[in-house]
């Protein structure tokens, strides 16, 4: 059973206060353990917002940004985090079907509603975007109740790097007691909260009072030392707002319990901050409820290596170059001149087509400066052999780069192959990396459904998800079907991820998950083509006296070419494929066990039963071979349906 919810009554208010000290120093010994590495963090976002932080772009007047490094990050993350995740759940103390299609289809509710900050699939590709920036970024799992849309279910949340405060000395999150978090929560969102869990928040309406009392407009300040290098740069000046006030909460996450504090906010009654929450650790096992996606984890530290920190000199030379160079070009328009005042009338001096200069001797009392083009004239190499140092950081190749800026490799077929095999080298760590993420979201949104589901929750489902249920379910009424029988509602309440143990105690139900490796990646749609195409001809192939096809079916399997089909026609780019393709119309409730006529009327064989005794039913006139524009897809049709009139398969298949 759950265990209730620790609570600062009135005989252990001395105790609470002692607990939110213990964190506040907590608090303070974290902030000071990332007092170096914080300032790098101004860094890499000034480098990210395209802000010239070099030395020498400062002195210079052309004031240009190359972005190369943070399109470089962007398009891996395009690549690697392409769609949402798929994986399965499945239940570890016993194969239990029911369970396991329940969890299933809790897990794509939680992808469809856990849009908090962001939808999922967005917040993924800034988990993996922003791990490449800072080297290691946080996310943070916790279970939600939404009284607006009655959303019941876990999240992820990112986590502001500003406010993060890991346990100092701690190398990685295993070994860590706490990992603390600074909010900015507005009052409105933790009234509803108290509202909707009361045994959860505590101390709100006091809070609300005291501070409706005071005209208090909240905690949002540009004095604020935690604030982001973008928050500083972009929006200087902060202010508060008495109708709609923010507060500043500290949240400690133990493996035993969690601990909120309003640090700003002081209780008038014994001028120690409000407590607003604390609460048992809701996660078995003493489960932190943090996870970390990292570029590349160092044994050291929490916080790992990123590309940014790895490609920040080369991104500042670049600025550099560009800059300077740009610098050059308009001194090579527009020289310094070396003038001899007694001479000339200064004033008549002015640059343009069609002006008078008023001179004694042309030519000779005024001149431009000589300077030496070689800079000017090396600034394509240069650059070139910095963007070949980029991307052999990023593993990945620019075609129409310069042949002299990488002689190791060049522009062939086969160098261009070799930068192929890098990149996906490249993309593929940092895919293995997101999936280990992913995985530890998932974790927790199983280990949180099992223990936290209170309420039932109720679920869309859809026809292929309909008929697992009702065999999986075949007796409980957990399933709502319309009357179309293509969708559906289906409930599910803790009880069903609940089993008896060894004394008949209940208790959760474990499940493991297990990831589809690269299902989150962008797909390649020529070669899936090419691959469908292959299998489509392959099915013609003869083997024997019999096709592929023939081969197939002889031994009891059989090949969804109408599946195949409607892929290949997606991959092509027809969108509008249901103009070309009728699909078979859906079963009805209740019809799946009968069996359908096939066109020609003809059943098909079943057991010892032969062939030449199976009665020719009535049926449907049979149709014509169907006409394939494609040449390849026509061949093989008329090989699949060689020999067979109005393309009836014959009954032996």
């Amino acid at each position: 059973m759950a265990k209730k919810p620790l609570q600062p009554l009135e005989k252990t208010v001395s105790q609470a206060s002692a607990l939110v000290e213990e964190c506040e120093q907590h608090e303070q010994d974290s902030y000071n353990a990332l007092s170096t590495i914080r300032p790098t963090w101004d860094d890499k976002m000034a480098m990210l917002t395209c802000k010239l932080e070099d030395e020498i772009s400062d002195t210079t007047k052309s004031q240009v940004f190359d972005p190369v490094l943070s399109t470089m990050l962007l398009e891996r993350t395009g690549r690697v985090m392409y769609q949402n995740p798929s994986g399965k759940a499945y239940a570890v103390s016993k194969d239990d079907v029911g369970k396991n299609i329940l969890m299933n289809l809790n897990l794509k509710y939680y992808r469809q509603n856990a849009n908090e900050q962001y939808s999922f699939l967005t917040k993924l590709r800034m988990l993996d975007f922003y791990s490449g920036v800072f080297g290691t970024y946080f996310g943070l799992v916790p279970w939600r109740v939404n009284p607006d849309n009655g959303y019941i279910g876990p999240e992820l949340l990112l986590l502001d790097m500003w406010k993060i405060r890991p346990q100092p000395m701690k190398k990685n999150l295993d070994e860590s007691d706490y990992f603390g978090v600074e909010s900015d929560i507005s009052l409105a969102w933790l009234q509803k909260q108290a509202k909707a869990n009361p045994k959860v928040w505590m101390n709100i309406d006091k809070v609300s009072a005291q501070m409706k009392a005071k005209k208090d407009p909240g905690d949002a300040s540009s004095a604020d030392k935690n604030r982001s290098f973008v928050e500083k740069e972009w929006y200087p000046s902060v202010f508060g707002d008495a109708k709609y006030p923010s507060l500043k909460v500290h949240t400690e996450y133990r493996r035993d319990c969690w601990i909120s504090w309003t640090p700003k906010q002081i209780d008038d009654e014994n001028s120690r901050p409000h407590i607003i929450r604390i609460v048992r650790n809701p996660y078995p096992e003493g489960m932190l409820p943090i996870v970390a996606k990292h570029a590349f984890p160092l044994m050291n530290s929490m916080i790992g290596l990123g590309e940014f920190e790895r490609g920040m000199t080369l991104q500042k030379a670049a600025n550099s170059l560009w800059n300077l160079y740009l610098d050059g070009v308009k001194y090579s328009i527009f020289p310094p001149l070396h003038i001899n005042p007694d001479e000339v009338v200064p004033e008549s001096i002015k640059w343009g087509a069609g002006e008078r200069w008023f001179m004694n001797n042309p030519n000779k009392d005024v001149q431009s400066m000589r300077m030496s083009p070689s800079g000017l004239q090396t600034f394509q190499s240069t650059y070139g052999y910095l963007m070949s140092a980029v991307q052999n950081l990023s593993g990945s190749t620019q075609v129409s780069q310069p042949s002299g800026t990488e002689p190791t490799l060049g522009k062939t077929p086969e160098a261009i192959k070799m930068r192929g095999m890098q990149s996906s080298a490249r993309d593929e760590w940092d895919r293995f990396m997101m999936d280990e993420s992913i995985k530890e979201i998932y974790k927790r949104w199983i280990a949180l459904t099992t223990h936290n589901l209170e309420a039932p929750q109720a679920m869309r489902v859809f026809e292929g998800e309909i008929e697992d249920i009702q065999k999986a379910y075949p007796e409980e009424n957990i399933l709502e079907v319309f009357k179309s029988g293509k969708r559906g509602t289906l409930t599910v309440s803790k009880g069903y991820y609940q089993e008896k143990d060894k004394e008949g105690k209940k208790r959760p139900v474990k499940f493991d998950f297990e990831l589809e490796p690269g299902s989150t990646m962008k797909k390649n749609i020529e070669d899936e083509v090419t691959q469908i195409t292959a299998i489509i001809n392959s099915l013609g192939t003869k083997v024997g006296p019999i096709t592929m096809l023939e081969a197939i079916r002889a031994q009891g399997g059989d090949v969804k070419i109408l599946e195949l089909y409607k892929t290949w026609l997606q991959g092509i780019g027809k969108k509008d494929y249901d103009k070309v393709l009728i699909e078979p119309e859906a079963k009805a409730p209740g019809q799946e066990g009968v069996e359908q006529v096939p066109p020609g009327g003809q059943v098909p064989p079943r057991g010892d039963v032969p062939v030449e005794n199976v009665p020719a039913q009535s049926g449907p006139v049979p149709t014509e071979v169907p006409k394939f524009k494609d040449e390849e897809i026509a061949n093989v049709a008329n090989e699949i349906f060689a020999g067979r009139p109005n393309g009836v398969p014959p009954t032996n298949q």
